[in-house]
């Protein structure tokens, strides 16, 4: 009877109801949504499949970046990117999904292809469908299934780390699980985008750092050479990122054999992931995205836009703020994190949005940290201003790599691009919370139905838009 009501306690089974829906969610919108209908899925296939050929940089030609790419998968992805959705000629389609489904790979045939703008990506996040992909060659599968494949893997491993995630953090845990289910999220991770890999590392590496500032004891030496390690993997997903590298400093002395030797391996880390960072730079600085405006009719230009913020940094400030909270894309901003599925051409009902934007709020404001963690305010401070760092920096990037030079917008921004940031919110909304909470006011259950009730309208959304 016991073991019968500890697995009905929902709150103690939260990784396994994770595990369940993000398996069947997942693999419907693998499944149901049309090869290459995500965001810049073919790049993100081409830069993947040139990472599973170890090319870890792109290549120049001309004025292009790219690598040498199966003259089969350049012909499917042609094919299959043709037509806005199946519904439209879904002879076509069918005859398109047969014909690649058979056809053999045959990659010693192969001619170079530009990706400029998945070119920028280090490696790091095309590691999980690189493997896919591997899997499917090795395996001698048609284009079409060497795709698959690599989608695949990509979701599995994001839904390791975000299970390994929730059995780690001490509390939170349906805070992790609501933004792990947000519709856009779970869309995403289902494609062959890079962001599975910056979800769900980021995702992890707070869950880590909660759980070691809670745990009263020693810990194994392989969690701490695991958790010491991930900053580095973090400065390769993207730049800035290797500010989480400074977390470090707020890990308890105890896990160290002293003080010195806890300095001196924090400041190596952080050294080291500083270092990644500038060199991929580096690497990719040339790496131009051109991209016209139809609206003003102006060239991108990445060297002179960072001249004119130098040369008018107040007018910049103006310009982010404009974006973040006058433009009309800041209503944008707030759907876009939520509910653009597809090419951002799939939008879901507007009570939806608000409502995964409550359930994440109510999990945040249910928080009870446990008596043994320590929150301490320099902790608050920095988890604020990196809050604030990250998303000027997105800015920045956005600004200088997609928006013409001087102009009064930054184009391209999209709200996914701000959710690796929403776990950070975790700590802040931990402070000096362990006498108030509504963890007993707010009921558990509401999380798991919700998010029945959202995820199946996203997926009915999407399939009467494709099919």
């Amino acid at each position: 009877m016991k073991k019968l009501t500890n697995y009905i306690n929902i709150d103690k089974n939260i990784p396994t109801i994770f595990l369940v829906f993000a398996v069947m969610v997942g693999l419907t919108f693998l499944i149901i949504t049309p090869p290459f209908k995500a965001p810049d899925e073919s790049a993100h296939f081409y830069r993947a499949y040139s990472v599973a050929t170890f090319n870890i940089t792109s290549q120049k030609q001309g004025e292009e970046y790219g690598t040498n790419i199966p003259k089969s998968i350049q012909q499917m992805t042609k094919d299959l990117e043709s037509s806005e959705n199946p519904q439209s000629n879904m002879s076509q389609y069918k005859h398109s999904i047969k014909y690649w489904g058979t056809q053999p790979l045959n990659d010693t045939v192969s001619s170079f292809k530009a990706f400029n703008s998945s070119s920028i990506y280090s490696p790091a996040p095309y590691i999980p469908q690189a493997i896919g992909i591997n899997v499917g060659r090795l395996l001698h599968l048609s284009p079409l299934l060497v795709f698959y494949s690599g989608r695949l893997v990509n979701l599995f491993v994001w839904i390791l780390l975000i299970y390994f995630s929730i059995k780690f953090i001490p509390f939170g845990k349906w805070v992790i699980f609501c933004i792990a289910l947000i519709p856009i999220s779970i869309f995403q991770v289902s494609s062959m985008s890079a962001d599975a890999a910056t979800y769900g590392l980021i995702v992890f590496f707070i869950s880590l750092f909660m759980y070691l500032r809670s745990n009263p004891v020693r810990i194994s030496q392989s969690t701490k050479v695991l958790f010491l390690t991930l900053p580095l993997l973090l400065s390769l997903l993207k730049f800035g990122y290797f500010t989480f590298a400074f977390f470090l400093i707020f890990i308890p002395d105890r896990y160290f054999e002293s003080k010195r030797d806890k300095w001196i391996k924090v400041c190596l880390i952080t050294v080291i992931s500083t270092v990644l960072t500038l060199i991929w730079y580096f690497v990719v600085k040339d790496i131009n995205i051109l991209y016209s405006s139809p609206a003003q009719d102006l060239l991108v230009d990445p060297v002179r836009q960072r001249g004119y913020i130098f040369t008018y940094p107040l007018q910049f400030v103006k310009t982010i703020l404009f974006t973040l909270f006058i433009h009309p894309v800041s209503n944008n901003i707030l759907t876009s994190s939520i509910g653009e599925l597809g090419w951002l051409n799939i939008k879901i009902p507007l009570f939806l949005i608000v409502g995964n934007f409550v359930t994440i709020f109510l999990s945040l404001i249910s928080i009870k940290p446990l008596k043994s963690f320590k929150l301490s305010k320099p902790l608050v401070l920095y988890t604020a201003g990196l809050i604030v760092f990250l998303i000027l920096f997105l800015c920045i990037a956005l600004y200088i790599t997609y928006s013409p030079v001087g102009s009064v917008d930054i184009a391209g921004i999209q709200g996914r691009y701000f959710i690796p940031i929403f776990a950070l919110f975790i700590i802040l909304f931990s402070y000096k919370r362990t006498k108030f909470s509504l963890q007993a006011v707010v009921p558990s259950s509401i999380y798991p139905a919700f998010y029945i009730f959202s995820l199946s309208i996203a997926i009915y959304f999407t399939f009467t838009f494709y099919y």
